[in-house]
């Protein structure tokens, strides 16, 4: 079955006006709902419905930055689909391209009056001074966390310098205006040593250092905020 005809099933499928968490994957992680990331996401999520939202992300980066950008047409009217009460049951957790893809599809939603409940953007791969990202705050009920880290390699390099805008990374740069009640919170050392990572890179410090773009080093910040009571879910 198409992935975008399956998540829309399964959107419309939910017990009426239940907590919804939608997880976006980035690029190179598609199709993959059973890994760490969306898997940690699950269980810092709220009892409720869980939905991996599948893309075609795991193409060239070019072809993935395009695919991106439909998808969020596409996220953006499966949600304008729902009513108010239903639409504002749902957060969205988007790492990378996935959180590009929620930026575009809240900034969507906003200019038509609409909203979701909230959203945390997970090492967001758009540039910083992107206009859709005030009108996505806007877009949700209980504002955007953001959640960075000023020294990770792929978006503060690569992504900067070769991959996309030639501007910083939303990822490692927090909006020049907060609105709406977000915030922005900070990827830690400790973040990067404590975070599990299955694969085998992940038991050397030096790759994780390196390779800290990956979205449990993401899940795990945001986990130790919320255990610690910072704010709620």
């Amino acid at each position: 079955m198409n992935r975008c005809v399956f998540f829309a099933m399964a959107l419309l499928s939910v017990p009426l006006y239940a907590d919804v968490a939608i997880y976006i994957p980035g690029w190179l992680k598609c199709h993959a709902p059973t890994s760490a990331a969306p898997q940690r996401i699950q269980r810092l999520a709220p009892s409720g419905t869980f939905l991996y939202y599948d893309w075609d992300g795991n193409r060239t980066w070019g072809a993935s930055l395009r695919n991106a950008e439909l998808e969020a047409e596409r996220l953006a009217g499966e949600l304008m689909r729902l009513d108010d009460a239903a639409l504002e049951k749902i957060t969205i957790v988007g790492h990378s391209l996935g959180a590009r893809i929620a930026v575009r599809a809240l900034a969507q939603i906003s200019r038509h009056g609409r909203r979701i409940r909230k959203a945390y953007l997970l090492g967001a791969a758009i540039a910083c001074d992107d206009a859709d990202i005030e009108a996505a705050m806007y877009g949700t009920k209980r504002g955007i966390v953001f959640v960075c880290n000023g020294s990770e390699f792929t978006l503060a390099v690569l992504y900067s310098s070769w991959f996309a805008e030639n501007e910083k990374a939303l990822g490692v740069e927090e909006p020049a205006k907060l609105a709406n009640g977000s915030r922005t919170i900070w990827v830690e050392p400790q973040d990067i040593r404590d975070a599990r990572i299955p694969a085998l890179w992940g038991k050397f410090a030096p790759f994780r250092k390196i390779a800290a773009h990956h979205a449990m080093f993401y899940a795990t910040a945001l986990a130790r905020y919320l255990e610690s009571g910072t704010f709620a879910w």
